[in-house]
């Protein structure tokens, strides 16, 4: 591992601006990528252009297979081409036509669709129960009142009428009760007790709260407002609705809404519902953001940010100029609602996540849960957990069967507020506005998301999670979105020429016409057979709820339900590229295994290579969170998105050199490089270009070299790879992916469930935890006290500004430099006019950088085992002298050469390896030119001449670990004095 701060890590990460370029969308695409049309991409080569006598004749019609590691891309859930519930391996929405290029005009859903219209006509006239179920739950949202809500007259009246002052807690033995609640809220009910009973064993005079008394005074103070809804306890459905609410029976199972017992006991007086689930209200919870002064203007970080985009637009076009895609403020469906009115500056931007978690390993645990995202938080702040706010919770342990009936009391409750506008007090501003809750993404895995936007399964015949229009080809009963046409394919209905992805890349037609206008066609189906016959035709199984949203209230349908860059790149292309290279991809009975020339990870090879991953750990920045465990080993156990990342597009491009044959490894490299780019958090138009260059590259090489338009190869072309030609574009619509990524979700998830303390009982106990963690986040922010204080100096610590701080271990007095080092210290003193020979100075050990990360240096690591850390060994150490009259902190650093180019050009740009020059490269550098800790691997393989040569491995997605609030842990605060021990 290394600091990046040497010459050429450094001009990598620190590039010129690129021009301003307009933002929109048919400016973009034609300005920025018109030049695929001369894109030179792969040709079939001739050894694999196959002799279409000797292909079989059934057109590809032979039993589905299934690959062996569980990936979804292969699994159908109906007898209709796949066309059910999706696989939660493969969440990945896409968007592309095969034959059109695309154009997102600046109109609205509000020109396209009017909810009183073909949606009020269809519930009239659709002939189909569960459309006609999907269209009443729409119905109920459009007309959704606050007083339908299941509110009492209390909350009604503090929604329309917001205290007109912030929170103020007087009493002193309250706030101590409430203090010592906030510390061990998450342990057990019996630690606050027997804390509670120490304290007044010393102060019997201070009336300490008990649990339930501080309970209920939180509950009361916070404002959170709980709803509880019967359901099915076998999960099938929620009794919720026009469609459910009057029922008494689960029309899926038929089982009793009400307890027989009780109501056998009762005569059928006390109805009493088997099974309850809970949904917290989101109108007090945005209220509450506003109470605050501080939070208050944290609450105004989107609107001063847009409002700084529009000082800059095109004299001619009236469209903003930006420099670089940075948050989804900068994609041109936010700025486009924003120049039609649509947002306003007291508006609450809002992104749904939904995914289905399983509280125990082992055991039939699975549930759901939603979360809220307040949008109009910055990233480096909305994203953490005291902001985070959990919006509802579905009891398993099966898989609802209508989900809708579960979100529609947090949905109605905020399609009521969106129709009456929900009343704030700003504390920045000391004044009442109104609020309109505006839904900017709807975002889920797999499951989560078709769940939303009601498409088809993605291996019907209209897969793409963009609803692009790209038909996929037949073979068994799914389908498979081959853009080449496979050699003598004749399945009827799929036979259409081969696609071409560079215009399929780009989307000239407006997603949101064609999916009204299939739409449309699907609530005409008069009967069943033609229901599922325009299923399939159209990709879709019902309207999405997000419908019952009104248009001016929502971006367009179906582009607020964007790709989701966590399972689609770190789980979904992965277990595919792994699969193939490992030859563990199902093989066709008309192929043979033995012609997979890329298939070399087996046996001795495979094993040395999962130990090569597992070397690299100690090289590897405690930033970079969980090293990558060995795959040959641990691949089926558990293996975490965080894992694949830095395996796969940070190792495998240099651990696959010269193990897969060079056309495989060129290949694989234009997905690693493209992969980087887009999971930065600001990406610049010229790099956007060349990552949508690259995966275009990589997709129909992909086709080209693995598939070689074989039938028997067609389930080889995955969804996640059709996905992949989605991803730069809708950066331009929606801002950079790591914006609205599950990664949130799953962390919410993570610690929501470590903190189930009922095992018997768990999804009772994990509402209760969600109900608990608003309240507590609600007091924290209404009421800063409460806040645990940010964390200060350590002990010992020195800040040197713009974020930096040097920590311990500190040497105890100034010692000579001596020998090589000496002539680099003395050569950088006299460079800032300091004439000493023989200097003397105080090392330190680490540098706290600006983005979390500890910078460590080889004058304290170098004292520890290999095996035991992950430490940077090319810092030598830090130090700070006087110059130009300013105390400044400095960094000795070993330097590294240059890259080898020519693995640079012939990798994309995805491997870098460099020579590591030692001793003898020394260079005083300033300690705040370093950006980040990276990682410099040793190089396995030869032939690059002696010397010792590394790798560099960055880590992905960066930026999202300082957005959730993570910094490396320090085990030196943990351990004060363990290194303090001069040199």
């Amino acid at each position: 591992m290394m600091v990046m701060g040497t010459r050429w890590i450094s001009t990598m990460i620190t590039r010129t601006l690129v021009p301003m370029i307009k933002l929109s969308i048919i400016r973009w695409v034609f300005t920025i990528f018109k030049e695929h049309n001369d894109l030179t991409i792969y040709q079939d080569p001739e050894n694999n252009a196959n002799d279409p006598a000797s292909e079989p004749e059934n057109g590809g019609n032979e039993p589905d297979l299934n690959p062996d590691r569980g990936s979804l891309d292969d699994v159908s859930d109906d007898d209709e081409g796949g066309e059910g519930q999706p696989n939660n391996r493969e969440d990945t929405p896409q968007s592309s036509e095969s034959e059109d290029s695309a154009e997102e005009g600046d109109s609205s859903d509000s020109d396209l669709e009017d909810p009183n219209t073909f949606l009020q006509t269809s519930l009239q006239t659709a002939k189909l129960e569960d459309l006609q179920i999907s269209l009443k739950f729409i119905h109920d949202l459009q007309n959704a009142r606050l007083e339908d809500g299941k509110l009492d007259v209390e909350t009604l009246h503090r929604l329309r009428n917001p205290i007109p002052q912030p929170l103020e807690i007087e009493d002193r033995d309250l706030l101590l009760s409430l203090k010592l609640f906030m510390s061990t809220h998450q342990a057990s009910q019996e630690v606050y007790k027997s804390t509670r009973e120490a304290v007044l064993e010393r102060h019997p005079g201070d009336p300490i709260l008990t649990y339930y008394q501080v309970r209920r005074k939180l509950q009361e103070l916070s404002g959170i407002v709980i709803r509880e809804d019967d359901m099915c306890p076998n999960s099938c459905l929620a009794y919720t609705g026009s469609a459910y609410g009057d029922l008494e029976s689960c029309p899926k199972c038929h089982t009793p809404r009400y307890d027989p017992k009780i109501l056998a006991a009762t005569r059928g007086r006390k109805k009493v519902a088997q099974q309850k689930f809970c949904t917290i209200c989101l109108g007090p919870v945005v209220q509450m953001m506003y109470r605050s002064e501080e939070e208050c203007k944290n609450m105004d970080h989107f609107w001063e940010t847009i409002v700084k985009i529009f000082q800059t637009v095109d004299p001619v076009t009236g469209q903003a100029i930006v420099q670089s895609y940075e948050d989804f403020s900068s994609g041109s469906e936010i700025l486009d609602a924003y120049k039609r009115g649509d947002i306003g500056r007291h508006d609450t931007l809002l992104m749904f996540s939904m995914d289905g978690a399983q509280l125990y390993k082992g055991k039939k645990s699975d549930c759901w849960i939603y979360i809220w995202v307040i949008l109009n938080l910055s990233p480096d702040r909305r994203y953490k957990k005291k902001y985070i706010i959990p919006g509802g919770f579905i009891p398993g342990p099966n898989h609802p069967k209508d989900t809708d009936s579960f979100l529609f009391p947090g949905f109605h409750h905020v399609a009521a507020l969106q129709k009456e506008g929900l009343q704030i007090w700003k504390a920045s501003l000391n004044q009442v506005n109104l609020s309109k809750l505006y839904m900017v993404f709807g975002t889920g895995d797999g499951i989560g998301l078709t769940e939303l936007n009601g498409f088809a399964g993605h291996q019907g015949a209209h897969g793409c999670r963009k609803h692009c229009g790209t038909k996929g080809r037949r073979k068994g009963k799914n389908y498979y979105p081959a853009h080449l046409k496979p050699f003598n394919y004749a399945v009827s209905g799929c036979d259409h020429g081969d696609i071409d992805i560079q215009k399929l890349s780009i989307c000239d037609e407006p997603t949101h016409e064609r999916y009204r206008q299939n739409l449309e066609y699907l609530l005409q189906s008069p009967n069943a057979a033609q229901y599922k016959k325009r299923r399939r035709e159209t990709g879709l199984s019902r309207p999405s709820i997000f419908q019952g949203f009104a248009p001016s209230c929502r971006l367009n349908i179906p582009v607020c339900f964007p790709i989701d860059l966590m399972h689609l790149v770190a789980l979904n292309v992965p277990d595919l590229m792994l699969s193939l290279y490992t030859g563990k991809l199902p093989c066709s009975r008309n192929d043979s295994a033995a012609s997979w020339t890329w298939a070399v990870l087996k046996d001795e090879t495979w094993t040395l290579h999962g130990k090569l991953v597992a070397e690299a750990a100690p090289y590897l920045p405690g930033s970079f969170d969980k090293a990558p465990r060995n795959p040959c080993e641990k691949l089926s156990s558990g293996y975490k998105a965080w894992e694949f990342l830095i395996y796969i597009y940070g190792l495998c491009p240099a651990l696959l050199h010269t193990v897969l044959p060079d056309l495989y490894w060129e290949h694989f490299c234009k997905l690693a490089a493209a992969m980087r780019i887009l999971h930065q958090y600001s990406i610049k138009p010229d790099d956007l270009k060349r990552a949508l260059q690259l995966i275009v590259e990589f997709v129909h090489g992909f086709e080209v070299h693995f598939f070689q338009r074989k039938r028997e190869r067609i389930h080889f072309c995955r969804q996640s790879l059709h996905g992949l030609l989605h991803c730069p574009f809708e950066v331009v619509q929606l801002g950079p992916h790591s914006v609205r990524s599950q990664w949130p979700m799953e962390r919410t998830i993570g610690n929501l469930g470590a903190e189930i303390k009922q095992p018997s009982n768990p999804y009772k106990n994990l509402s209760e935890r969600g109900v608990l963690r608003s309240q507590v986040n609600a007091l924290k922010i209404m009421f800063p006290a409460l806040d645990k204080p940010e964390k200060g100096l350590p002990r010992g610590a020195v800040d040197i500004g713009d974020g930096y701080q040097l920590r311990r271990a500190m040497d105890t007095c100034d010692r000579a430099v001596l020998g090589q080092e000496k002539e680099a210290v003395v050569k950088f003193l006299e460079e800032n006019g300091l004439n000493v020979a023989a200097p003397k100075l105080t090392k330190w050990g680490r540098l706290r950088l600006p983005n979390g990360q500890i910078a460590r240096s080889a004058w304290k690591e170098t004292l520890k085992p290999l095996e035991k850390v992950r430490m940077s060994r090319n810092v030598k150490y830090y130090f700070r002298v006087t110059t130009q009259g300013q105390i400044k902190a400095y960094a000795l650093v070993s330097e590294y050469s240059a890259p080898n180019s020519e693995l640079l050009r012939k990798s994309s740009g995805a491997l870098a390896v460099s020579k590591y020059l030692g001793q003898d490269c020394l260079r005083v550098i300033s300690a705040k030119s370093i950006l980040s800790a990276v990682a410099m691997v040793p190089y396995p393989h030869g032939g690059l001449g002696p010397g010792k040569w590394h790798f560099l491995v960055e880590k992905m997605g960066l930026e999202i670990i300082g957005f959730r609030g993570d910094e490396e842990q320090d085990e030196e605060e943990a351990h004060p004095g363990r290194n303090d021990s001069s040199q």
